[in-house]
C-alpha cells in the first residue's frame, strides 16, 4: 500500500517524531546538559532535512518576460522580396518577446502560450471562454523556418540568457489585420484579428518552476504600411500583470 504522505508531509512528521524523543528525554533526565544535546541533535536533524530543499528552492529557474516597446527589437520592419516567385515588396513586421531564465539552473522544457483571448466590444470585455492554450513559434527556429523541420515546441533555457518568441505580425499585404504566431491552432479560434482593442493571457511554462504569466494588450488602428513611424503611431502595446476583464468568481462546490 503506498503512503499519501507527501515529501514535505513525510519530513515534517520526522521532524516531530524527533521533538518527540527529545521531550521523552529531558521529561525522564531532567538534567540541564543532556537537554541541550538532545536540542542540538533535534537542529541538526531539522537542518539536514530542510537544507536540500531550502538550496533546490534558491537555486531554481524562475522566468521573466520582459517589457515591451514599440521599437527595435521587440518591434521592427523585415521586409520580404520574391514572395512566391513573383517580384514584390512586402515589409512584415513581428512583435518579438523577449524571456529570460533568472534563476541559477536549467530551465527545462520551457514553452510559451497563448492560454486566454479577450476582445474589448460594445463597452466591455467579452472572453473566450472555451480558449484551447495554444503553443507560439520562438525566434530563429531556423531548421523549421527552412522548412527542414517541426517548429520546436520547447527549449531549455540556460540561466540569463535572453530568448526571444515572436506572438505576432502585422504586414502590409494585409494592412488591416493582427495576426497571432502560434505552431498550431484549432479551427474555432482565430488567428488573425481586425482593428480594435484585444488582450491575449501569456504564459510561460517550464518544469521546476511557476510558469510566468503576462496579459499583451494590444489597440490595433489598422493600416499597416511600409513606413515604421507610421505602423508605430497605429498600434499601443504594453504587458499586463493583470486582464484587463473583471475576473470571474469561481462557483462553490456543494
Amino acid at each position: 500500500m503506498k503512503s499519501s504522505l507527501t515529501p514535505l508531509a513525510s519530513k515534517l512528521a520526522g521532524v516531530l517524531i524527533v521533538l518527540g524523543l527529545v521531550m521523552c528525554v529531558i521529561y525522564v533526565d531532567q538534567s540541564y546538559w543532556p537537554a541541550i544535546a538532545a536540542i542540538g541533535t533535534v537542529g541538526v536533524v531539522i537542518w539536514a532535512i530542510f537544507s536540500e530543499t531550502i538550496l533546490r528552492r534558491q537555486r531554481r529557474p524562475i522566468l521573466k518576460i520582459s517589457t515591451f516597446e514599440l521599437e527595435p527589437p521587440h518591434l521592427r520592419q523585415v521586409p520580404l522580396r520574391h514572395v512566391r516567385d513573383e517580384l514584390a515588396d512586402i515589409s512584415v513586421y513581428p512583435l518579438s518577446i523577449q524571456l529570460v531564465n533568472t534563476g541559477e539552473t536549467l530551465a527545462k522544457s520551457a514553452q510559451p502560450l497563448v492560454t486566454g483571448v479577450g476582445r474589448f466590444e460594445n463597452g466591455k470585455w467579452q472572453t473566450h471562454d472555451t480558449w484551447i492554450p495554444a503553443p507560439i513559434r520562438w525566434a530563429l527556429d531556423i531548421p523549421a523556418e527552412l522548412g527542414a523541420g517541426e517548429p520546436t515546441q520547447e527549449k531549455d533555457l540556460i540561466p540569463h540568457r535572453p530568448y526571444v518568441f515572436n506572438l505576432g505580425t502585422l504586414r502590409t499585404d494585409h494592412p488591416d489585420l493582427f495576426f497571432l504566431n502560434p505552431i498550431t491552432m484549432p479551427g474555432n479560434q482565430d488567428v488573425d484579428y481586425s482593428p480594435g482593442e484585444f488582450c491575449f493571457e501569456l504564459k510561460v511554462f517550464a518544469e521546476g518552476t511557476e510558469p510566468a504569466t503576462k496579459y499583451v494588450h494590444v489597440q490595433w488602428e489598422g493600416g499597416c504600411t511600409v513606413n515604421f513611424n507610421k505602423v508605430k503611431k497605429r498600434i499601443r502595446i504594453c504587458l499586463l500583470d493583470n486582464p484587463p476583464w473583471p475576473k470571474k468568481e469561481k462557483k462553490s462546490k456543494r
